[in-house]
This record gives structure tokens, sequence and C-alpha cells, in this order.
């Protein structure tokens, strides 16, 4: 598959599944290990800004700020390979439409986060088709 036609945003998709799926299976009944519904809310990260305030980046925070730079990627891709074909933006709305049963169907999907994924995607898909029909390849 072609850089051009590669679907960015199921990265970001792919790293929701993967953390989804390592949280369901991370709390056995009777361990103690993080409840599944508060593997997002676990920090990555934290640092002091020069107000004093804290800031800290959750798991969450993490996985919406990939899908946000899976979609600018996207988007630039567009926009240098001005040529991208049907093909390439049909995968987008048939991921999309993917992206969009999953969210209603699997209980795991059914998340704030994957809902912002969702509208990050069809953000992405929707720029991509404009930009890929009103440009001309740059070169």
């Amino acid at each position: 598959m072609r850089l051009g036609t590669f679907p960015f945003g199921l990265i970001a998709f792919f790293v929701y599944a993967l953390i989804a799926l390592m949280a369901g299976n991370a709390a056995p009944s009777g361990d103690t290990a993080t409840p599944p519904q508060k593997v997002w809310e676990l920090s990555l990260a934290s640092f002091t800004l020069v107000s004093g305030r804290t800031v800290s980046v959750s798991v969450a925070d993490a996985v919406i700020v990939l899908g946000i730079l899976t979609a600018m990627a996207s988007v630039l891709t567009a926009v240098w390979l001005a040529g991208r074909t049907l093909f390439a933006n049909m995968i987008s709305v048939l991921v999309l439409g993917a992206v969009t049963i999953a969210f209603l169907v699997i209980p795991a999907a059914g998340t704030a986060v994957f809902f912002v994924l969702g509208i990050t995607y069809l953000l992405e898909t929707v720029v991509v088709i404009a930009v890929s029909m009103r440009l001309k390849p740059i070169g």
C-alpha cells in the first residue's frame, strides 16, 4: 500500500485497541490491579508550569493527541500527494464506517476517548477528500 493510500487514523485506533485489550485483561477478579476503566486516567507524565500549576498527561490524553497527529499526517500527505486516488478516499470512508459501527456496537469502544478519535477521523476524512479534489500534485 502506497503512503498516499494509507489511512493514518488507523494507527490511533490500533493503539486504542491495544490499550483497551490490555486494560480488559489487567484486573482479574480479586486482583488489586488497576481496574479497566481507570487505565485511561493513569498519568504518563506530569510537569510544572512557570505559574506553579502542575499539568498531568493521562493515557487518554496521549491517545487523543496521537489521533490528532495522525489526522495531520494524513492531511499533509493528501496535500503533498494531491493525486490521491478514488480508491484511497473509499478506504477512508470504509474505515470511518467501521469506526462508527465499532463505537455503537463494541462495549470497549463506547468511551469518550473513542468518540473523540472518531470525530477526529471524520474531520480527517472530509478534509482529505476535499483537498484531494481541489489540488493538483506538487512538483
